[in-house]
């Protein structure tokens, strides 16, 4: 278990906290900083009272992170939840050629390429991909020439 550290913390509104801060490695590999609200200072007078309440818990913070327990999305679910969200038809804020459009992009350049590829950050880096499919467009297939 980390030691990790408790720092006094002021609210914009409202009365003061402990926060109990530690870094942990995230589902790509690099370190992750977390940060947990122990109390309110006038519930835990100094450091040591808010450490107290921390070894009360016997928390492990490692242990219970479902974050690094989950299984990364794939580029054919992060593509069908796009189609749920943004190509279904009753969504205004996109014309009817542009979800044709980018539904084609889909199933034609970047599914038969990138289905079964994990989403994880480097692999995002990696892609140069954002929430809109067609940024991994220069990925997919090259396209042919023009002469």
């Amino acid at each position: 278990m980390q030691q990790g550290s408790i720092i006094h913390a002021e609210r914009r509104s409202g009365p003061d906290v402990w926060e109990f801060r530690w870094r942990e490695p995230g589902p790509d590999g690099k370190r992750k900083h977390r940060r947990m609200v122990i109390g309110r200072i006038d519930q835990l007078v100094d450091e040591s009272a808010a450490r107290g309440r921390i070894a009360a818990l016997h928390l492990d913070i490692n242990f219970w992170d479902a974050r690094l327990k989950v299984k990364p999305l794939t580029i054919s679910e992060l593509a069908e939840h796009y189609r749920q969200r943004e190509l279904k038809p009753d969504t205004v804020w996109k014309t009817y050629f542009t979800k044709l459009t980018y539904e084609g992009y889909l199933s034609k350049w970047i599914l038969p390429r990138w289905e079964i590829t994990s989403l994880r950050a480097s692999t995002l880096e990696k892609l140069n991909c954002g929430c809109d499919p067609c940024l991994l467009l220069d990925l997919a297939a090259p396209r042919p020439e023009i002469s």
